[in-house]
């Protein structure tokens, strides 16, 4: 009986801590998308960033991808943001995923829609992603959300991801 007590606490702790832990993934996720359909701050800081110089990254206090807050721009996502997020997220992942205040690793994409099918949205003809892609088989803990956006003129879909490699972050 009391072995039996003692597992089941354990198991109880154990699945206790793994929801919390998807909790906080979603809750990541929201968040950091929510901080991307913003123009970020301060609101021009593609135009303060070199890519290849990581000296001006210090520029960004927060990444934003939509091109102003003008009320007109509050889903169109400019494209020259786009481009030097992809950039500084190739360069250096782990200081960018620090400039968006999170935990979790991050992948993003944007979709484009057709009649028939979902693809990746193109960036200078090359299929656009930024990030850290996630392995299907090693990932523990992943939230998707998805944003209805204006991407080169054209509705498109912002789909952010967080996850985890482990059940305990």
């Amino acid at each position: 009986m009391i072995a039996m007590a003692i597992l089941s606490f354990f198991w109880w702790s154990a699945r206790t801590n793994i929801s919390e832990n998807k909790e906080a993934v979603i809750f990541d996720s929201i968040k950091v998308s929510d901080s991307l359909m913003s123009p970020g701050t301060p609101a021009n800081w593609e135009s303060l960033v070199d890519p290849m110089n990581m000296s001006t990254w210090a520029n960004v206090q927060q990444i934003g991808l939509t091109k102003s807050w003008s009320i007109n721009d509050t889903h169109v996502i400019s494209i020259d943001k786009v481009y030097k997020f992809r950039m500084m997220s190739l360069i250096n992942y782990s200081y960018t995923k620090a400039k968006l205040r999170s935990r979790y690793d991050f992948f993003i994409e944007f979709i484009t829609l057709n009649s028939s099918y979902e693809e990746r949205a193109k960036l200078n003809g090359t299929n656009f992603w930024a990030g850290r892609q996630y392995n299907e088989f090693t990932v523990k803990t992943i939230a998707k959300t998805d944003r209805v956006v204006i991407y080169n003129d054209s509705v498109a879909i912002m789909r952010f991801y967080a996850w985890s490699d482990s059940l305990w972050d």
